[in-house]
């Protein structure tokens, strides 16, 4: 039963996932499919350069609500279940990764992986957010600050909670490790000095 009630909950954070909201504002606005353009991804990223920052603003926040709001139904509701809030967020970043309703090609998940950081520890999750800007611009690309996030957040958060929370440590492992996984082209051209910088990327925004 109690397997049954986690599958549930992972469900329910990929339904969240599901709502691809750059998509949405690529078909709305520009009568794209993001996916063929720009980066060709899912993401408020993407957006940004496809649509313009205005509105990846709008992508950013709504993929990071994605995170929060399961996880906190998942805290609220099922309050015995020390697990549900990282299963419900895993959810999430797999539905935003994988979404169901665009034929599973959606972003690489990492504003929703902050969504789940904020709705499990705020404060952390506000830093960790903060972290990866400023990381991200003094390195000048972002790819640096996302594997560094996410590689951390999990052993913080299990440092934080203890051990009567090492599943939930091990179901954000797995999360990171599958956003971290979207993020392979970008690691080997990272690793090549090919990676494209913020900097000349944000040539090409459109305002």
């Amino acid at each position: 039963m109690i397997i049954l009630k986690y599958a549930a909950i992972f469900i329910m954070g990929y339904v969240f996932g599901n709502i691809v909201i750059s998509y949405i504002i690529g078909k709305i606005k520009a009568g794209i499919d993001i996916r063929q353009h720009g980066t060709n991804n899912a993401g408020a990223s993407n957006v940004a350069v496809t649509v313009g920052y205005k509105y990846a603003i709008i992508a950013y926040i709504v993929d990071i609500l994605k995170g929060v709001a399961p996880v906190v139904i998942a805290r609220v509701s099922f309050h015995d279940l020390t697990y549900a809030p990282a299963v419900a967020g895993c959810g999430a970043v797999v539905g935003h990764i994988f979404p169901f309703v665009i034929k599973f090609k959606g972003g690489k998940g990492f504003a929703t992986y902050i969504g789940i950081a904020l709705g499990l520890t705020p404060l952390a999750g506000f830093i960790f957010g903060i972290g990866a800007i400023i990381v991200g611009i003094i390195s000048d690309r972002i790819v640096i600050s996302t594997v560094l996030v996410v590689s951390l957040y999990p052993f913080y958060f299990w440092i934080l909670k203890g051990s009567e929370y090492t599943a939930s440590f091990f179901v954000l492992m797995i999360t990171s490790m599958i956003v971290i996984y979207k993020h392979r082209d970008n690691i080997k051209r990272i690793i090549k000095n090919t990676e494209p910088r913020i900097s000349k990327n944000f040539r090409k925004y459109k305002k």
